[in-house]
């Protein structure tokens, strides 16, 4: 069964409901991230359940066989931190320039195509998975750009040069687990469950669909940060939920021309809680919030912009949850490699061999312009320093600060999101479309009492040329 519901129509409830009803011995409760397994633990009451990430479900099925040794994960490279430069890639796999790009930019885009084609179905790597930049016009050209991805892949997932420990992330176990056509669910377990199923890759779906279990499947396509929603398994029955538990009637005026421009999608229009209140203000100027508010951005680089911003501003705030960690290798990253010129190895950056490089990416990024300015008048880990101790407890704070992808499992009385949600959408990639429409949604879900918001959003989605159904 899969239920396709908007957020806040009580989908945890029914998680709940089902755990009470399932024999909880042989029931597997699988989610995306163990931050989302937390969260939801939360808000289970105690009930006793086995509880899976997708990559641990991955690791533990792939590494059962001890006949299979390269199949293991070892040295670090699960490490998320772990990195491996591009340039230094190249070196030991000999991969040459091709099409007048350097080897450095080759293996980038090799990533970017195993990138793809660990979140589809298709059996080998080919030209298609190419970001668009990287589908040179000569066929000598495709053919060998295909093959060095090969190579980066086998190197991947089984490696053989004694020198090249290459970073394997979660998207690689699970397309590798979707290749082992013998691996199964164990038969401990009859029933999945599985939580946010719009994080679900193909591979993955493909995998469950040919496990005999009865899988139990919830999410909200519009919520699929990465851009790409996942199909449920065959054989299923579909519901789908729109009626909010947590917002009243006025967030469908936000919330339902997002919903309406989701490309190749046909939802039925939330409908808010008549018993609730949610107020919705829109601002010409992005100002500090004077009330207790969560501020939600898009990305590192808003992150990086508000929390300097507030703590200029002595304001007393805090970073959401799990946040400071991975936000703090970010900003020294960036000042090391401003500054020094130092290797980045933040996930975000580590691609980046000058800041030069980071300009010619995200040059057109108002947002991160202001950080390169704010850098260049001597922004130094000292300033960085100063500024977190301004930080407050959580608990303490009444201004929290985080991306969309940080709050995505959190519900909060009053939501503020910054202009940098807004961006264009270039061309008619519906992927990139998605993923812009699913940030904005998110963040604007979250709320309970009241949502803060730009004033132009309305203009904003008529530009996309998508403004539909509520506008």
């Amino acid at each position: 069964m899969h239920i396709q519901g908007l957020a806040g129509v009580g989908k945890t409830y029914l998680i709940r409901a089902m755990l009470e009803t399932l024999p909880a011995s042989s029931t597997l409760l699988l989610a995306f991230t163990g931050a989302q397994l937390a969260a939801l633990r939360s808000r289970l009451g105690g009930l006793e359940v086995t509880d899976m990430t997708f990559r641990t479900m991955a690791d533990e099925l792939l590494t059962q066989d001890l006949t299979q040794p390269w199949r293991r994960v070892g040295d670090g490279r699960g490490n998320a931190t772990y990195q491996l430069n591009d340039q230094a890639i190249a070196n030991l796999l000999g991969i040459q320039s091709v099409g007048g790009h350097s080897p450095a930019r080759v293996v980038g885009w090799c990533r970017q195509a195993i990138m793809d084609f660990c979140d589809s179905n298709d059996d080998n790597i080919g030209p298609e998975h190419f970001p668009s930049a990287g589908r040179l016009k000569e066929r000598i050209d495709q053919a060998v750009m295909t093959e060095y991805a090969r190579l980066l892949w086998q190197e991947i997932i089984r490696p053989t040069h004694p020198d090249l420990r290459m970073p394997i992330r979660g998207y690689h176990r699970l397309k590798q687990l979707a290749q082992q056509t013998e691996l199964r669910i164990p038969a401990t377990f009859t029933h999945v469950i599985v939580d946010e199923s719009h994080d679900l890759p193909a591979p993955l779906l493909e995998f469950l669909g040919r496990c005999p279990k009865a899988v139990y499947t919830l999410g909200d396509v519009c919520q699929a940060l990465h851009g790409q929603p996942g199909k449920p398994v065959k054989r299923v029955r579909q519901w789908e939920l729109f009626q909010s538990l947590r917002a009243g009637r006025e967030l469908e005026q936000v919330v339902n021309p997002l919903r309406a421009a989701f490309p190749g999608q046909q939802l039925s229009p939330m409908e808010g809680n008549r018993e609730r209140a949610t107020r919705v203000h829109f601002y010409d100027h992005a100002q500090i919030p004077e009330e207790p508010t969560t501020i939600l951005v898009r990305s590192e680089w808003g992150l990086f912009e508000w929390f300097q911003r507030l703590a200029n501003a002595n304001a007393r705030f805090a970073l959401l949850p799990g946040v400071e960690k991975d936000f703090r290798a970010f900003v020294q990253d960036c000042i090391e490699l401003y500054h020094r010129g130092t290797q980045p190895r933040h996930w975000a950056l580590y691609a980046y061999s000058s800041w030069a490089a980071m300009e010619s990416r995200f040059g057109h990024n108002r947002t991160f312009v202001r950080i390169s300015d704010m850098l260049a008048r001597g922004y130094s880990s000292t300033d960085f320093e100063r500024s977190l101790m301004q930080l407050q407890p959580t608990g303490q704070a009444p201004i929290l600060l985080g991306r969309v992808a940080d709050a995505r499992n959190l519900e909060m009385d009053s939501v503020m999101l910054t202009p940098d949600l807004l961006v264009p959408v270039a061309g008619s990639e519906q992927r990139s479309t998605r993923r812009v429409l699913s940030a904005i949604y998110t963040g604007a879900t979250r709320t309970r009492f009241e949502l803060t918001v730009p004033g132009y959003l309305r203009d904003w989605l008529l530009d996309q040329g998508r403004g539909g159904e509520g506008d």
